[in-house]
């Protein structure tokens, strides 16, 4: 017999997966909701004054954020992804 015809359906599972692939991409809009207006504020008359090793290191660092931020929504959203494969018995290859 098949043995998914006997597995008790996990609901509980597959919303918490739901619920985490959309909380990632949440969370992934929002960064680039971030950077949209971190790089679109800039005066650009400002930049031009500003020194540029400061300005520079300053950029490297919000864009290194911004980066890491979007990598672990990314990876949030395909845990829930994942979760809600696993609970509906497809495996992942």
């Amino acid at each position: 017999m098949n043995e998914a015809a006997h597995k008790p359906d996990d609901v509980a599972g597959k919303v918490f997966g739901i619920a985490m692939f959309v909380g990632g991409v949440v969370l992934l809009a929002l960064v680039f909701f971030w950077a949209y207006h971190m790089f679109g504020v800039w005066d650009k008359r400002e930049i031009l004054k500003a020194e540029m090793t400061p300005a520079l290191v300053g950029g490297g660092i919000q864009l290194g954020l911004l980066f890491v931020m979007a990598y672990v929504a990314s990876l949030i959203a395909t845990k829930g992804l994942q979760l809600y494969g696993v609970c509906r018995g497809v495996s992942a290859r």
